[in-house]
């Protein structure tokens, strides 16, 4: 694709074609491969996958509706920068899902969340492996994989199929951030413990304490997101840049 180094996707006719270009478009813009700026054409994307335009429209508006692209009539699609603003908002709305799923969850004590807590558990020994693991070359990118687990497990407490689905998809500028600078975001060591103490004060039956850690967990990336933006201020909001330089002043 002209302008973007767009690997090849083998698409799955078992699934939704939209769905999986979708996928594919979105994890390229959130690891930082795909900058802002750069216009996505249904023309050259729909060529790119041997495609009708259908999917790939379907596709972009999926891309629109979590905030990573913008739309202009006649002109074209093109990657937004990242809000700071969303970025409040989606700790909002995920905080609440995963505050919640808590909650339910220890509530319901059925089978499925013995399963999810066995998931929890088994999701942190792996993330102290790798943090033990001098071997691995990219340990940043394998540990977001695996908080990401973690925090799927999390939903799946709540016993409701949405829940993580729902995070997933707004968290997309959530998860730029973390690929912009995964190193300035928190140690790693620092955000196992906190899972730690979140399933530690779940298997207590403690969920209002569990409740807290967790909002604390999951609103922390809206303070080290400040020296990411300053640093990387091509990548945000230019009044997010203008606010956070005034205020360095």
């Amino acid at each position: 694709m002209k302008g973007i180094n767009l690997p090849e996707l083998k698409l799955n006719t078992d699934y939704p074609i939209s769905r999986q270009i979708y996928t594919f478009l979105r994890q390229l813009i959130t690891d930082i491969s795909i900058k802002p700026g750069t216009r996505l054409s249904e023309n050259v994307l729909s060529k790119h996958f041997n495609v009708s335009r259908q999917p790939v429209r379907e596709a972009l508006f999926q891309l629109k509706r979590c905030g990573l692209i913008e739309v202009f009539p006649q002109i074209g699609s093109y990657v937004k920068k990242i809000s700071l603003i969303n970025l409040q908002e989606t700790c909002f709305v995920r905080s609440s899902i995963e505050m919640n799923s808590i909650m339910q969850g220890l509530k319901r004590h059925d089978d499925s969340f013995e399963i999810a807590m066995e998931n929890i558990a088994n999701t942190i020994k792996i993330q102290r492996e790798l943090l033990d693991n001098p071997d691995i070359a990219d340990r940043d990118g394998e540990f977001l994989i695996l908080d990401d687990e973690f925090h799927k497990h999390i939903c799946e407490l709540s016993g409701t199929s949405m829940s993580w689905d729902v995070v997933w998809d707004i968290k997309a500028n959530l998860d730029r951030i973390r690929y912009l600078s995964t190193r300035k975001i928190s140690k790693i060591d620092n955000l196992i413990d906190e899972h730690q103490q979140i399933y530690d004060l779940i298997k207590a039956n403690k969920p209002l304490e569990a409740m807290g850690v967790i909002h604390e967990h999951l609103y922390e990336i809206t303070k080290t997101s400040i020296p990411i933006c300053l640093e990387n201020a091509e990548w945000f909001m230019p009044e997010d840049v203008a606010k956070l330089q005034d205020k360095a002043l």
